[in-house]
């Protein structure tokens, strides 16, 4: 008898000393009105292109507007939409902001940003970045029988606090990283996702599971975009 007793006790000691994990969490993410926000608090619109001429091959002679470029930020369209449940180690991946670019050129720029959430409400993640972009619209002629026009960008953003992690009242430990990003392509506009991650009762967030970008490759972007600037600006001078 005694000792279906001290099981007892023990079970029972066990139970209020031991951290309660709940499992899962819900995650209702905010929108404008919820307090996620985004600024650029500066931006520095650099310099313009020049138009080329690849000779037979055709040239790029939308580039002679000379009208500059510009960037614009704002919180991803359905931001405030996104509602998921994450049970331990599983991670949600969700469109945070949108930068569009116009016109032709280059500049850097730095931002402050925003995630919060309706639930859990008392997370949060705030962090300032920084970056840069090239952009250029264009129109391809070859031999004068094609005429082909588009657009292509690329850019940086690093953030100076891409990690946030909070220990929920229930002890799940959960962690948001928003995204380094080196978007390249043939469009004006770029997504930055942010990644919701519950790593239950651990005690440690791991690695990030979003990309970064290595020092090396924003170097490289950075000197093809400034060698296409002094390209542009060696051929307007002739």
């Amino acid at each position: 008898m005694r000792m279906f007793a001290a099981t007892g006790a023990a079970l029972l000691l066990a139970l209020f000393v031991s951290p309660a994990y709940a499992s899962p969490v819900t995650f209702d993410v905010g929108g404008a009105d919820d307090g996620s926000s985004v600024a650029l608090t500066r931006v520095d619109n650099g310099v313009t292109f020049g138009p080329y001429d690849f000779g037979w091959f055709g040239t790029v002679d939308a580039w002679t507007r000379w009208d500059g470029s510009a960037l614009s930020v704002s919180l991803a369209p359905g931001l405030d939409d996104y509602l998921f449940t994450l049970n331990d180690l599983e991670s949600q991946t969700i469109d945070f902001l949108r930068f569009v670019v116009d016109g032709d050129g280059v500049g850097t720029f730095d931002l402050t940003a925003t995630l919060a959430f309706e639930e859990p409400a008392a997370l949060s993640a705030s962090s300032d970045g920084s970056g840069g972009w090239g952009t250029m619209d264009w129109t391809f002629n070859v031999l004068d029988l094609l005429q082909v026009k588009g657009s292509f960008s690329g850019g940086a953003l690093t953030w100076d606090d891409p990690f946030t992690t909070m220990t929920l009242p229930d002890g799940n430990l959960v962690a948001v990283y928003l995204e380094n990003t080196v978007p390249i392509g043939f469009s004006d506009t770029t997504i930055v996702h942010a990644t919701i991650r519950n790593f239950g009762g651990g005690t440690s967030p791991g690695p990030n599971p979003a990309p970064v970008p290595e020092p090396g490759t924003l170097l490289l972007l950075g000197s093809g975009l400034a060698g296409l600037a002094g390209y542009g600006r060696k051929r307007m001078k002739r």
